[in-house]
């Protein structure tokens, strides 16, 4: 078995999807004439983000409402061959407006400038990927503190920036985009930031009613995860090569992908 199959071989399985879920009762929408792209992990893979984005603006032309927004639902890097490409991606203005949501992946980097004992978890979760799209080999690097300075020396600016800039949740009529997931039964106003960024089993597994319908990645899937109060869109882009978009309009929802 190939690597990337091992790989897929880990994410869970489930039926295909076969189109847009019925909106619940009372309908969780976007406001009228709103049209969201809400993009799934992205995970360092410059092409597959490049390919998708061509998809949106082929969506886009064919039939436009009056405003756009695209919505990034953060881990933009580990894992991929080139972090530092789709950061510096990102980073370029598109031609309506975009949200940029915080992924658990882009608390490594900051953490580990500011000192925090993290390298070890970040390799093991991807970093040594980022490192390297940043030009940097671990190997020839024995201690902490010199990797961090030359990361620190290697960073543009403007990444820096981005990675500071970026948002815990974005809330826009009855819909709640966030990277991981909400807490059930806890107000909006007050998730903590570990459950935004890293919840799963308490979420996922959740089966009463939300008061918004959650758009959220981290948790990857073959297929969008579609419920009446969520909807997943992390397909595993890093190990099938699938990045997904969810396009949502009123109380529909729609899908774009990259891959077979």
């Amino acid at each position: 078995m190939s690597a990337t199959a091992a790989k897929t071989a880990l994410l869970p399985s489930l039926s295909p999807f076969e189109g847009a879920p019925e909106a619940p009762e009372g309908g969780f929408s976007v406001p009228p004439g709103v049209r969201v792209y809400a993009v799934g992990d992205i995970h360092g893979h410059l092409g597959l983000l490049r390919r998708l984005q061509g998809m949106i603006d082929t969506d886009i032309a064919a039939h436009s409402p009056a405003n756009i927004i695209e919505v990034y639902l953060g881990d933009y890097i580990d894992r991929g061959p080139d972090s530092c490409g789709v950061i510096d991606h990102l980073s370029r203005p598109r031609p309506h407006r975009t949200v940029f949501l915080r992924g658990n992946h882009e608390d490594y980097p900051e953490r580990f400038l500011n000192g925090d004992d993290v390298l070890e978890m970040w390799l093991h979760n991807g970093g040594i990927e980022t490192l390297a799209s940043y030009g940097l080999s671990v190997g020839r690097m024995t201690r902490p503190s010199a990797l961090r300075r030359a990361f620190s020396a290697a960073l543009p600016s403007t990444h820096l920036t981005f990675l500071k800039n970026l948002k815990l949740a974005y809330h826009l009529g009855d819909v709640f985009f966030v990277h991981a997931g909400i807490r059930p039964g806890v107000p909006l106003s007050a998730q903590s930031r570990d459950d935004l960024l890293l919840i799963r089993r308490e979420f996922i597994e959740h089966s009463p009613a939300l008061p918004v319908r959650v758009v959220h990645g981290h948790t990857p899937r073959r297929e969008p995860d579609v419920t009446r109060f969520r909807v997943g869109i992390d397909t595993g882009a890093f190990a099938t090569g699938r990045l997904t978009c969810a396009v949502l309009e009123g109380p529909d929802v729609r899908f774009l992908h990259t891959g077979d």
